[in-house]
Protein backbone atom coordinates (compact mmCIF):
# COMPACT_ATOMS: atom_id res chain seq x y z
CA UNK A 1 0.00 0.00 0.00
CA UNK A 2 1.47 3.55 -1.26
CA UNK A 3 1.74 6.45 1.32
CA UNK A 4 -1.44 8.06 -0.53
CA UNK A 5 -3.48 4.87 0.10
CA UNK A 6 -2.05 5.18 3.90
CA UNK A 7 -3.00 9.04 4.42
CA UNK A 8 -6.68 8.02 3.32
CA UNK A 9 -7.10 5.53 5.55
CA UNK A 10 -6.08 7.54 8.43
CA UNK A 11 -8.09 10.39 7.75
CA UNK A 12 -11.44 8.02 7.38
CA UNK A 13 -10.21 6.31 10.37
CA UNK A 14 -9.85 9.49 12.50
CA UNK A 15 -13.36 11.02 11.25
CA UNK A 16 -15.07 7.80 12.53
CA UNK A 17 -13.28 8.06 15.84
CA UNK A 18 -14.71 11.79 16.18
CA UNK A 19 -18.17 11.35 14.51
CA UNK A 20 -19.86 10.42 17.95
CA UNK A 21 -18.86 14.21 19.12
CA UNK A 22 -20.06 16.49 16.63
CA UNK A 23 -22.95 17.16 18.26
CA UNK A 24 -22.23 17.22 21.60
CA UNK A 25 -23.79 19.65 24.67
CA UNK A 26 -22.34 20.86 27.59
CA UNK A 27 -25.33 19.39 29.99
CA UNK A 28 -24.74 21.98 32.49
CA UNK A 29 -26.35 24.60 29.79
CA UNK A 30 -29.48 22.03 29.16
CA UNK A 31 -33.33 22.42 30.89
CA UNK A 32 -35.35 19.65 30.77
CA UNK A 33 -39.02 20.00 30.86
CA UNK A 34 -40.14 17.91 33.70
CA UNK A 35 -43.82 18.79 33.22
CA UNK A 36 -46.31 21.40 32.27
CA UNK A 37 -49.80 22.80 33.34
CA UNK A 38 -52.30 23.89 30.52
CA UNK A 39 -55.15 26.37 31.89
CA UNK A 40 -57.18 28.77 29.69
CA UNK A 41 -58.04 32.65 30.05
CA UNK A 42 -61.44 32.82 28.96
CA UNK A 43 -61.56 36.41 29.62
CA UNK A 44 -58.40 36.88 27.25
CA UNK A 45 -59.14 34.14 24.83
CA UNK A 46 -55.28 33.06 25.67
CA UNK A 47 -53.88 29.32 26.81
CA UNK A 48 -51.44 29.28 29.97
CA UNK A 49 -48.89 27.41 29.80
CA UNK A 50 -46.65 26.26 33.20
CA UNK A 51 -43.25 24.95 33.04
CA UNK A 52 -41.74 22.68 35.54
CA UNK A 53 -37.91 23.05 35.01
CA UNK A 54 -35.03 20.77 35.44
CA UNK A 55 -31.86 22.31 35.51
CA UNK A 56 -28.35 20.02 36.19
CA UNK A 57 -26.10 22.01 38.58
CA UNK A 58 -22.59 21.76 38.16
CA UNK A 59 -20.73 18.28 37.86
CA UNK A 60 -23.08 17.20 41.27
CA UNK A 61 -26.01 14.96 41.25
CA UNK A 62 -27.83 18.25 42.11
CA UNK A 63 -30.68 19.27 40.08
CA UNK A 64 -32.28 23.06 40.35
CA UNK A 65 -36.41 23.23 40.20
CA UNK A 66 -37.49 25.94 38.14
CA UNK A 67 -40.73 27.08 37.08
CA UNK A 68 -41.90 28.95 33.91
CA UNK A 69 -45.23 30.34 32.40
CA UNK A 70 -46.27 31.88 29.43
CA UNK A 71 -49.32 33.40 27.40
CA UNK A 72 -50.60 32.26 23.82
CA UNK A 73 -53.61 32.61 21.53
CA UNK A 74 -52.97 28.73 21.09
CA UNK A 75 -50.88 25.96 23.34
CA UNK A 76 -48.57 25.97 20.90
CA UNK A 77 -47.73 29.56 20.69
CA UNK A 78 -47.86 29.53 24.79
CA UNK A 79 -45.40 26.49 24.41
CA UNK A 80 -42.85 28.31 21.82
CA UNK A 81 -42.97 31.62 23.88
CA UNK A 82 -41.87 29.65 27.23
CA UNK A 83 -38.45 29.60 25.16
CA UNK A 84 -38.02 33.57 25.40
CA UNK A 85 -39.30 33.41 29.03
CA UNK A 86 -36.17 30.73 29.92
CA UNK A 87 -33.68 32.05 27.41
CA UNK A 88 -31.99 28.68 26.65
CA UNK A 89 -33.67 25.76 24.22
CA UNK A 90 -35.72 23.26 26.25
CA UNK A 91 -35.68 19.75 26.29
CA UNK A 92 -38.97 17.57 26.08
CA UNK A 93 -37.21 13.86 25.95
CA UNK A 94 -37.82 13.52 29.46
CA UNK A 95 -40.99 15.51 29.82
CA UNK A 96 -43.67 13.05 31.90
CA UNK A 97 -46.42 14.49 33.10
CA UNK A 98 -49.22 17.01 31.40
CA UNK A 99 -51.80 18.99 34.14
CA UNK A 100 -54.75 19.96 32.63
CA UNK A 101 -56.80 22.13 34.37
CA UNK A 102 -60.37 22.39 34.72
CA UNK A 103 -60.84 25.62 32.37
CA UNK A 104 -59.08 23.36 29.78
CA UNK A 105 -60.62 20.22 30.02
CA UNK A 106 -64.22 21.47 29.32
CA UNK A 107 -63.70 23.87 26.66
CA UNK A 108 -60.25 23.22 24.84
CA UNK A 109 -59.45 19.63 25.51
CA UNK A 110 -59.05 18.94 21.38
CA UNK A 111 -56.83 21.80 20.73
CA UNK A 112 -54.93 20.85 23.44
CA UNK A 113 -54.70 17.41 22.38
CA UNK A 114 -54.55 18.04 19.06
CA UNK A 115 -51.02 20.13 19.68
CA UNK A 116 -49.67 17.55 22.15
CA UNK A 117 -50.18 14.48 19.39
CA UNK A 118 -48.53 16.62 16.38
CA UNK A 119 -45.55 17.61 18.19
CA UNK A 120 -42.55 15.30 17.88
CA UNK A 121 -41.08 16.31 20.82
CA UNK A 122 -43.49 14.79 23.13
CA UNK A 123 -43.59 11.17 23.58
CA UNK A 124 -46.51 9.54 23.53
CA UNK A 125 -46.41 7.60 26.89
CA UNK A 126 -46.33 11.22 28.74
CA UNK A 127 -48.53 10.84 31.81
CA UNK A 128 -52.68 12.94 31.33
CA UNK A 129 -53.66 14.12 34.74
CA UNK A 130 -56.95 16.92 35.49
CA UNK A 131 -56.49 19.52 37.99
CA UNK A 132 -58.36 18.92 41.05
CA UNK A 133 -57.62 22.41 42.26
CA UNK A 134 -58.99 25.83 40.57
CA UNK A 135 -56.17 25.67 38.27
CA UNK A 136 -53.44 23.26 37.02
CA UNK A 137 -50.48 25.62 37.69
CA UNK A 138 -51.27 25.64 41.34
CA UNK A 139 -49.98 22.18 41.36
CA UNK A 140 -46.41 23.27 40.56
CA UNK A 141 -46.77 26.28 43.10
CA UNK A 142 -46.11 24.03 45.82
CA UNK A 143 -43.15 25.55 47.52
CA UNK A 144 -40.78 22.54 48.54
CA UNK A 145 -37.71 23.05 50.94
CA UNK A 146 -36.00 21.27 48.82
CA UNK A 147 -34.75 22.75 45.40
CA UNK A 148 -33.87 19.07 43.50
CA UNK A 149 -37.58 17.89 44.56
CA UNK A 150 -38.96 17.62 40.80
CA UNK A 151 -43.26 17.63 41.55
CA UNK A 152 -43.50 15.84 37.99
CA UNK A 153 -41.17 13.36 38.73
CA UNK A 154 -42.17 12.77 41.62
CA UNK A 155 -45.97 11.84 40.06
CA UNK A 156 -44.21 9.91 37.32
CA UNK A 157 -43.00 7.59 39.93
CA UNK A 158 -46.43 7.43 41.41
CA UNK A 159 -47.87 5.77 37.87
CA UNK A 160 -45.08 3.75 37.34
CA UNK A 161 -46.29 1.96 40.88
CA UNK A 162 -49.65 2.06 40.44
CA UNK A 163 -50.31 -1.60 39.99
CA UNK A 164 -49.31 -1.54 43.91
CA UNK A 165 -52.54 0.93 44.45
CA UNK A 166 -56.03 0.20 43.51
CA UNK A 167 -57.48 4.34 44.07
CA UNK A 168 -56.28 5.81 40.39
CA UNK A 169 -55.58 4.82 36.82
CA UNK A 170 -52.67 6.33 35.99
CA UNK A 171 -53.69 7.12 31.77
CA UNK A 172 -50.68 7.62 29.22
CA UNK A 173 -51.40 9.90 25.88
CA UNK A 174 -51.56 7.31 23.38
CA UNK A 175 -54.09 5.33 25.73
CA UNK A 176 -56.47 8.30 26.09
CA UNK A 177 -57.00 9.19 22.22
CA UNK A 178 -57.23 5.78 21.75
CA UNK A 179 -60.43 5.86 23.83
CA UNK A 180 -61.61 9.22 22.92
CA UNK A 181 -61.38 8.67 19.02
CA UNK A 182 -63.21 4.50 19.50
CA UNK A 183 -66.74 4.09 19.08
CA UNK A 184 -69.33 4.65 21.70
CA UNK A 185 -66.52 4.84 24.63
CA UNK A 186 -65.41 7.44 26.18
CA UNK A 187 -62.00 7.68 28.74
CA UNK A 188 -61.00 8.57 32.22
CA UNK A 189 -58.30 10.72 33.59
CA UNK A 190 -56.62 10.30 36.77
CA UNK A 191 -56.97 13.55 39.35
CA UNK A 192 -54.15 15.30 41.03
CA UNK A 193 -54.80 17.92 43.62
CA UNK A 194 -52.31 19.47 46.79
CA UNK A 195 -52.65 17.71 50.40
CA UNK A 196 -51.39 19.71 53.86
CA UNK A 197 -50.49 17.22 56.53
CA UNK A 198 -48.50 17.51 59.47
CA UNK A 199 -47.31 20.74 58.12
CA UNK A 200 -46.04 19.21 54.91
CA UNK A 201 -47.22 19.59 51.33
CA UNK A 202 -47.52 17.61 49.03
CA UNK A 203 -48.88 16.29 45.77
CA UNK A 204 -51.76 13.66 45.72
CA UNK A 205 -52.97 11.59 42.71
CA UNK A 206 -56.78 10.15 43.85
CA UNK A 207 -60.26 9.54 41.89
CA UNK A 208 -60.63 9.39 38.21
CA UNK A 209 -62.71 12.21 36.15
CA UNK A 210 -65.12 10.34 33.90
CA UNK A 211 -65.66 11.81 30.27
CA UNK A 212 -68.43 11.79 28.20
CA UNK A 213 -66.31 12.10 25.02
CA UNK A 214 -63.78 15.45 25.35
CA UNK A 215 -66.02 16.84 28.32
CA UNK A 216 -65.79 16.20 31.92
CA UNK A 217 -69.43 14.87 33.66
CA UNK A 218 -68.26 13.75 36.91
CA UNK A 219 -65.85 11.63 39.39
CA UNK A 220 -65.27 8.56 40.87
CA UNK A 221 -64.31 8.33 44.43
CA UNK A 222 -61.94 6.13 45.68
CA UNK A 223 -63.65 2.68 45.97
CA UNK A 224 -65.92 3.62 42.84
CA UNK A 225 -61.97 4.07 41.07
CA UNK A 226 -61.25 0.61 42.45
CA UNK A 227 -64.60 -1.10 41.01
CA UNK A 228 -63.67 0.33 37.77
CA UNK A 229 -60.33 -1.29 37.82
CA UNK A 230 -61.96 -4.24 38.32
CA UNK A 231 -64.22 -3.79 35.76
CA UNK A 232 -61.43 -3.00 32.93
CA UNK A 233 -59.08 -5.95 34.53
CA UNK A 234 -56.79 -2.87 35.36
CA UNK A 235 -55.97 -3.80 39.27
CA UNK A 236 -53.08 -6.26 40.00
CA UNK A 237 -52.34 -4.84 43.67
CA UNK A 238 -53.69 -2.78 46.43
CA UNK A 239 -55.53 -3.83 50.03
CA UNK A 240 -58.99 -4.14 49.94
CA UNK A 241 -60.70 -4.14 53.95
CA UNK A 242 -63.70 -6.43 53.99
CA UNK A 243 -65.92 -6.90 57.07
CA UNK A 244 -66.15 -10.35 57.89
CA UNK A 245 -69.38 -11.31 59.74
CA UNK A 246 -68.91 -13.94 61.77
CA UNK A 247 -70.58 -15.74 64.81
CA UNK A 248 -68.29 -14.04 67.09
CA UNK A 249 -69.52 -10.59 65.95
CA UNK A 250 -67.96 -8.15 63.01
CA UNK A 251 -63.69 -8.02 62.54
CA UNK A 252 -62.00 -6.06 59.87
CA UNK A 253 -59.68 -7.61 57.42
CA UNK A 254 -57.11 -6.20 55.50
CA UNK A 255 -56.48 -8.42 52.23
CA UNK A 256 -53.93 -7.76 50.13
CA UNK A 257 -54.73 -8.21 46.24
CA UNK A 258 -52.03 -10.73 44.41
CA UNK A 259 -53.87 -10.96 41.16
CA UNK A 260 -57.27 -10.83 39.28
CA UNK A 261 -58.55 -11.72 36.42
CA UNK A 262 -62.00 -10.13 34.49
CA UNK A 263 -63.69 -10.81 31.58
CA UNK A 264 -66.59 -9.47 29.61
CA UNK A 265 -68.76 -11.11 27.24
CA UNK A 266 -72.02 -10.09 25.89
CA UNK A 267 -74.63 -12.51 25.26
CA UNK A 268 -78.43 -12.73 24.35
CA UNK A 269 -81.06 -13.30 26.59
CA UNK A 270 -84.48 -13.67 24.47
CA UNK A 271 -84.36 -10.56 22.88
CA UNK A 272 -82.28 -8.67 25.57
CA UNK A 273 -78.39 -7.86 25.67
CA UNK A 274 -76.98 -9.02 28.98
CA UNK A 275 -73.22 -7.95 29.57
CA UNK A 276 -71.65 -10.47 32.04
CA UNK A 277 -69.01 -9.80 34.20
CA UNK A 278 -66.91 -12.49 35.70
CA UNK A 279 -63.81 -11.51 37.93
CA UNK A 280 -61.33 -13.72 39.74
CA UNK A 281 -59.52 -12.27 42.15
CA UNK A 282 -56.41 -14.14 44.26
CA UNK A 283 -55.75 -12.36 47.81
CA UNK A 284 -54.19 -12.93 50.62
CA UNK A 285 -54.56 -12.12 54.59
CA UNK A 286 -52.80 -9.26 55.17
CA UNK A 287 -54.30 -8.29 58.64
CA UNK A 288 -56.92 -9.21 60.94
CA UNK A 289 -58.33 -6.48 63.10
CA UNK A 290 -58.51 -9.21 66.26
CA UNK A 291 -58.98 -12.55 67.53
CA UNK A 292 -61.64 -13.68 65.49
CA UNK A 293 -60.47 -16.59 63.11
CA UNK A 294 -60.82 -16.36 59.95
CA UNK A 295 -58.17 -18.62 58.90
CA UNK A 296 -59.01 -21.86 59.25
CA UNK A 297 -61.13 -23.74 56.44
CA UNK A 298 -64.96 -22.35 57.93
CA UNK A 299 -63.26 -18.94 58.68
CA UNK A 300 -61.80 -18.56 55.54
CA UNK A 301 -65.25 -19.68 53.48
CA UNK A 302 -67.18 -16.81 55.47
CA UNK A 303 -64.39 -14.33 54.69
CA UNK A 304 -64.15 -15.26 51.11
CA UNK A 305 -68.26 -15.17 50.89
CA UNK A 306 -68.15 -11.65 52.84
CA UNK A 307 -65.31 -10.46 50.02
CA UNK A 308 -67.55 -11.94 46.99
CA UNK A 309 -70.53 -10.13 48.09
CA UNK A 310 -68.82 -6.84 48.73
CA UNK A 311 -67.11 -6.44 45.92
CA UNK A 312 -70.17 -7.56 43.96
CA UNK A 313 -72.28 -5.18 45.35
CA UNK A 314 -69.36 -2.41 44.72
CA UNK A 315 -69.55 -3.07 41.27
CA UNK A 316 -72.52 -2.93 40.25
CA UNK A 317 -73.40 0.20 42.84
CA UNK A 318 -70.71 1.92 40.46
CA UNK A 319 -72.40 0.35 36.83
CA UNK A 320 -75.79 1.54 37.97
CA UNK A 321 -74.27 4.75 39.15
CA UNK A 322 -72.25 5.49 35.71
CA UNK A 323 -75.33 4.33 33.46
CA UNK A 324 -77.77 6.86 35.50
CA UNK A 325 -75.91 10.00 35.97
CA UNK A 326 -73.17 9.88 33.11
CA UNK A 327 -74.55 7.92 30.69
CA UNK A 328 -70.82 7.68 29.36
CA UNK A 329 -69.45 4.19 28.51
CA UNK A 330 -65.88 3.96 30.22
CA UNK A 331 -66.08 -0.08 30.82
CA UNK A 332 -65.75 -0.09 26.93
CA UNK A 333 -68.93 -2.35 26.57
CA UNK A 334 -69.15 -1.05 22.97
CA UNK A 335 -65.48 -2.07 21.84
CA UNK A 336 -66.42 -5.68 23.35
CA UNK A 337 -69.79 -6.27 22.10
CA UNK A 338 -68.47 -4.92 18.99
CA UNK A 339 -65.63 -7.37 19.19
CA UNK A 340 -67.89 -10.42 19.96
CA UNK A 341 -71.25 -9.52 18.20
CA UNK A 342 -70.22 -7.03 15.02
CA UNK A 343 -73.48 -7.71 13.66
CA UNK A 344 -75.41 -6.43 16.88
CA UNK A 345 -73.29 -3.61 17.68
CA UNK A 346 -73.94 -2.85 13.95
CA UNK A 347 -77.30 -2.51 14.59
CA UNK A 348 -77.56 -0.54 18.43
CA UNK A 349 -74.71 1.94 17.61
CA UNK A 350 -76.99 5.02 16.66
CA UNK A 351 -78.02 4.18 19.85
CA UNK A 352 -75.90 3.17 22.20
CA UNK A 353 -76.28 6.06 24.84
CA UNK A 354 -79.36 4.87 25.80
CA UNK A 355 -79.09 1.47 25.32
CA UNK A 356 -75.73 1.55 27.60
CA UNK A 357 -77.68 3.27 30.34
CA UNK A 358 -80.56 0.64 30.58
CA UNK A 359 -78.75 -2.56 29.74
CA UNK A 360 -78.56 -5.43 31.31
CA UNK A 361 -75.11 -6.92 33.59
CA UNK A 362 -74.43 -9.75 35.38
CA UNK A 363 -71.75 -9.40 37.91
CA UNK A 364 -70.12 -12.67 39.21
CA UNK A 365 -67.45 -12.83 41.62
CA UNK A 366 -64.92 -15.68 42.71
CA UNK A 367 -62.21 -14.97 45.26
CA UNK A 368 -59.72 -16.93 46.21
CA UNK A 369 -57.61 -16.69 49.28
CA UNK A 370 -54.20 -18.08 48.75
CA UNK A 371 -52.48 -17.35 52.04
CA UNK A 372 -52.34 -15.54 55.33
CA UNK A 373 -48.83 -14.08 54.87
CA UNK A 374 -46.45 -15.42 57.58
CA UNK A 375 -49.13 -16.55 60.66
CA UNK A 376 -51.39 -19.03 60.44
CA UNK A 377 -53.65 -18.20 63.21
CA UNK A 378 -55.01 -14.87 64.71
CA UNK A 379 -52.71 -12.85 67.91
CA UNK A 380 -54.65 -14.15 70.95
CA UNK A 381 -53.88 -12.33 74.51
CA UNK A 382 -54.39 -14.45 77.87
CA UNK A 383 -55.45 -13.35 80.56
Amino acid sequence: MNKFYKLILLIIVNNLLLIGCWNYKDINKMRFVAGIAVDYDKSKDEYIITAEIASPQGSSTQIKREIFQSRGETAFDGVRDLIFKNGRKLFWAHTKVIILGKSVVNKKLLSVLDYISRDAEFKDDIWLLVSKEESASKIYEIDYKKPQEIISFNLDNVFKNSNRICTYYAVPLWRFMEILQSEGASPTLPGVKIVEKEGKVFTQVEEIAVFKKDRIVGWLNTIESRSFLFLIDEIKGGVITVDCDTSRGIVKVGLEVLDNNTKIKPVRSGNNLVVNIDIKLIVSIGEIGGDIDVISNKGREKLKEDTENLIKKQVEDLIKKVQNQYKSDIFEFSKVINKKMPSVWKDIKPNWEEIFSNIKTKVNVKVTIKSSALTSRPIKVNY
